[in-house]
């Protein structure tokens, strides 16, 4: 059953059932009821509109507009929404993804113009938005490059300067050629751009003077699209600074003057630094002339004033450049010198020479040196013109001395280089005389000795008549007279003269003579008694020189007079050999030595003895007491027991006791002791033990 839709009893917005029966067999018994299906019809979908029918965009560039539909009626009021797009002009249409009832676009990117439109899905019923959203994609503007004028992206420049125009050629895209606005920004760090000064939108840009680093673009407007170019930096050099070369100098004709090097670092610039030096021989330098590319620049010599200055260029095509002060090279004359013609001279060591010297030129005082042939020797002269001028050479030794300017040099420094003119002079020393030392002498006959320095020598003296072997030998012998009294001094002169008559000098020698003293007869020897301890002595008087006791050996006293007095006493000899000595000496002569011998015999005793008349030590016997010649020593013997008892005594002890006391009886063997009283100069008393022995 096909039910006609234009029919009026089509259902309409109220449902309308509708069953099939079927039947079958005799008389269709067999009959089947389906199931019911309602029909209902739904109003059609309307107000499927679009809230923006266009719009232009720039090409790769979100943006577009959200498209907003309107909310549709009809159907079942409950809708789906489908999106469909397509290329301009005649591209197919294609769903897009969209579901929603709004057209979301501002993230997408469009490459072409395309147009969108709406299907609207209720219940039954499916509508399409008569309105189209056209998405006009205007190019993208390409071609927005800048550069400076001379084509470099980047450059840079000096502070203070104004760089090239920044331009570029018109870019494409957009709304094509004569569409396009300009904006020109700058920033100081690649950053936060602000509208650049001045005439900022043209298609080029002049930046003026600048004094910092600077980044600059432009920005290109046509139609919905905007290009922002590459950047373009001009970097900026701080100004060349310390390019300072010192001050004025004077210089010397024909010298060159101190390296021209700066005073001061130089600083600026990209710290990369190239130099020009230049002269002119006026400060306004009209015709410069180059001299050098260093640092520091050193002339040659000069023979005129001059002017220097220096360029220093830094940075890209030496953007930086700065010249320094001007400095003055100003020459100062030279002095002149000549020795004018003066006699020759012969001279003494320590005089003075005179020689006319005339100096011109060149600035007072002046410092003049003259070499004599062998050394130089300065002298101060302190005015310009001619002036007879004294030096005294300083040599010790005979020299032939030519005297020759060797250099000027004045107030400034400055080196004469016309030097002439000469003066001889001979130059005698003078001669150190030297005598020889204060000497003795022995005898007549004597060698001096002095010592030669230079010239000729000569001996002398004031006094009586000598004989010098050779006057003129410095070690001459010399033979003096007689001499009264023993001795005398002579004072000899060496006197020397080399050449000149003052070139002279003298020097003494004192010399001392001695003459022999007179030979030394000390006596005769002799032997004395025992304890004969004093004795006088007599010896010869001396002619020359003077006589002196001395005690060699033995004891005792030496008592004499003055020097001169041969007599002596010497007491207080010991017993034995005492030998004394008499001495002649004069000066420095060998002394004349006499001795005498005196021998004192020694009182010798025994321990005892045994008076037994055998003939063998029958007596007790002191030796000494009894001389050579049989006199007996003045002297006493006592002789007592052990309680002091005497039992012997006797006058002049003759070595005749035999043991018997003084009546004559023999005394018993045993031990007695003695006392000897011996009368010489003095009691002398010998005490002791005796053993008599009989048996």
């Amino acid at each position: 059953y096909d039910p006609d839709e234009l029919s009026t009893d089509f259902p309409a917005l109220t449902p309308k059932y509708y069953r099939r029966i079927i039947y079958s067999g005799e008389a269709d018994c067999c009959v089947d009821i389906s199931p019911t299906v309602s029909l209902v019809m739904q109003p059609a979908i309307a107000n499927n509109s679009l809230s923006i029918l266009s719009q232009s965009i720039c090409e790769g560039v979100p943006g577009a507009s959200d498209v907003i539909g309107t909310t549709p009626s009809g159907g079942t009021a409950v809708y789906t929404y489908m999106w469909e797009e397509r290329i301009l002009p005649s591209g197919p249409w294609i769903f897009n993804d969209s579901t929603r009832k709004d057209l979301l676009l501002g993230s997408r990117i469009f490459t072409n113009s395309t147009s969108f439109r709406r299907i609207v899905i209720s219940g039954e019923c499916t509508d399409i938005s008569v309105d189209e959203f056209v998405v006009t994609v205007e190019p993208k503007i390409t071609g927005n490059l800048i550069s400076i004028l001379s084509g470099v992206a980047d450059t840079i420049i000096c502070s203070g300067q104004d760089p090239s125009l920044i331009t570029g050629p018109e870019p494409s895209g957009g709304l094509g050629s004569g569409s396009y606005s300009y904006l020109w920004e700058d920033s100081t760090a690649s950053h936060d751009w602000q509208s650049a000064p001045l005439t900022n939108s043209a298609a080029g840009y002049d930046p003026g003077i600048l004094t910092g680093t600077t980044w600059y673009r432009r920005r290109a407007f046509s139609g919905e699209c905007e290009s922002t170019s590459n950047t373009v930096k001009i970097t900026i050099l701080p100004v060349i600074a310390g390019n300072t070369v010192g001050s004025d100098q004077f210089v010397c004709f024909g010298t060159a003057p101190a390296l021209l090097d700066g005073t001061t670092t130089v600083g600026g610039g990209d710290g990369t630094y190239y130099y020009l030096w230049e002269s002119d021989d006026d400060i306004a330098f009209a015709s410069p002339v180059t001299e050098g590319t260093q640092a520091g620049f050193q002339p040659g010599d000069l023979t005129a004033p001059v002017y220097y200055r220096r360029t220093v260029y830094s940075g890209l095509s030496d953007c930086c450049q700065d010249i320094s002060n001007a400095i003055s090279i100003a020459i100062n004359p030279l002095p002149v010198g000549v020795i004018t013609a003066l006699q020759d001279e012969a001279i003494c060591q320590g005089e003075e020479i005179s020689f006319s010297l005339s100096v011109t030129s060149g600035a007072a005082p002046y410092n003049v040196v003259l070499n004599d042939g062998t050394a130089d020797q300065s002298l101060d002269v302190t005015t310009t013109g001619t002036l007879v001028h004294q030096l005294t050479p300083a040599y010790t030794t005979d020299k032939t001395l030519d005297y020759i300017l060797y250099s000027i040099e004045d107030a400034n420094a400055c080196l004469a280089t016309s030097l002439s003119g000469s003066k001889h002079v001979d130059f005698y020393e003078i001669p150190a005389s030297y005598a020889g030392p204060a000497d003795q002498q022995c005898g007549h006959d004597y060698s001096l000795g002095a010592e030669a320095s230079v010239g000729v020598g000569t001996w002398s003296w004031d006094g009586p008549a000598v004989i010098f072997d050779d006057v003129n030998n410095p070690n001459s012998g010399v033979t003096i007279p007689g001499i009264v009294g023993g001795d005398e001094e002579f004072v000899f002169w060496w006197k020397e003269v080399n050449v000149l008559s003052r070139c002279a000098d003298s020097a003494s020698a004192t010399v001392h003579f001695w003459m022999d003293p007179t030979v030394a007869d000390a006596g005769n020897d002799s032997t004395l008694l025992p304890f004969q301890r004093d004795v006088l002595l007599y010896a010869n008087q001396p002619i020359f020189g003077t006589g002196m006791w001395t005690i060699l050996e033995g004891g005792g006293n030496m008592r004499t007079g003055d020097g001169d007095n041969p007599e002596g006493s010497l007491q207080g000899m010991t017993d034995g050999l005492n030998i004394v000595e008499w001495k002649i000496s004069n000066g420095i002569c060998d002394p004349s030595i006499d001795q005498v011998e005196l021998f004192v015999p020694a009182v010798r005793l025994i321990s005892g003895f045994s008076p037994n008349n055998d003939g063998i030590n029958d007596f007790f016997e002191i030796k000494g007491l009894v001389e050579w010649d049989g006199d007996v020593v003045d002297n006493e013997l006592i002789v007592t027991d052990m309680t002091g008892v005497v039992l012997f005594q006797e006058q002049n002890y003759a070595n005749d006791w035999d043991g018997r006391d003084m009546r004559g009886n023999p005394l018993p063997s045993g031990t007695y002791y003695y006392f000897i009283n011996v009368f010489y100069s003095k009691k002398e008393q010998l005490k002791g033990f005796v053993v008599i022995k009989r048996d």
